[in-house]
This record gives C-alpha cells, sequence and structure tokens, in this order.
C-alpha cells in the first residue's frame, strides 16, 4: 500500500472515510456517441476522447476494500461517471428488520439491494410484496400456494 490517503467512499462504513491507495491506473480511450436526427430515423456515430480512471483502495477505519471507477467525457466534474463497488447505499437497513422471521428477511434484503443498485420499480414491487406477506402473518390469513 502506498502512503497516498484519499477521502472516499466505503461500502463498508456507507460513508465518506479516509483510506490508502492499493492500486490505481488511468488511461485515455475513445468513446462512441450515437445520436439520432429530429425524425429518429438516422442514427450518426461520432467519437469523443474519454479519460478512465480506476482506484482500489483500503479503508483505513474497517481496512475493507472499495474499487472506484470515473469516466470523465469533459472538463466538468459534474459530468464525471463514478460508480463504486461495493455500491453505495441509498437508505441505509432498518435496525428492526432483525426481528423478522427468516422468510421476510430474506424479502426485505433483496428489496435494499435493489434499491442499492438504482432498480426502484423492482425495490417498490417487492416492498408491496414484503408488506402483503407480513400484513397476512400479523391477521392469521393463511397464504395460498398454487401447485401446478
Amino acid at each position: 500500500m502506498s502512503e497516498e490517503r484519499v477521502k472516499t467512499y466505503c461500502g463498508n462504513c456507507a460513508k465518506e472515510t479516509y483510506q490508502g491507495i492499493e492500486y490505481r491506473n488511468e488511461e485515455v480511450e475513445a468513446l462512441e456517441i450515437l445520436a439520432k436526427d429530429d425524425e429518429k430515423h438516422k442514427t450518426e456515430s461520432m467519437w469523443i476522447p474519454g479519460f478512465a480512471f480506476w482506484q482500489v483502495s483500503k479503508c483505513l477505519g474497517c481496512e475493507k476494500l472499495t474499487f472506484m471507477h470515473v469516466l470523465k467525457t469533459s472538463h466538468d466534474p459534474a459530468m464525471d461517471i463514478v460508480s463504486y463497488f461495493p455500491k453505495y447505499h441509498l437508505r441505509p437497513v432498518p435496525e428492526w428488520y432483525r426481528e423478522l422471521p427468516i422468510r421476510y428477511l430474506e424479502i426485505l434484503k433483496e428489496v435494499y439491494t435493489s434499491i442499492h443498485h438504482g432498480s426502484f420499480i423492482l425495490s417498490l414491487m417487492g416492498s408491496g410484496l414484503f408488506w402483503t406477506c407480513l400484513s397476512l402473518k400479523r391477521s392469521g390469513i393463511k397464504e395460498r400456494s398454487s401447485k401446478n
């Protein structure tokens, strides 16, 4: 590990922490942009220069590794496409989830996984399933299972 330290997102701590750089690589690449005309019939291809940056860092608190990829296509930092692994957690899992039966815990875990990966429609459907199953359980109504 190098002596260089940066402040960046840690997936385990779920916040920005100071991290030591384990590996870093940069390269310039050509990116293809597809554009359609006003009638949306003809597609044109153009190439723009892009700068790709990869970094693996180790959190100085929890000592877990974080992978970061940055794709720059302009001088404006707001236009950078930044990806982290593990993913940035948009919403923390509530503390009460540990009290759930395992069946409901699995559903809730998948809901939060879909939220963290940006699959909001899928997480909405999973939330509906979770609350329906939990409501049926608490009301005493038995769930039906279909046999093919």
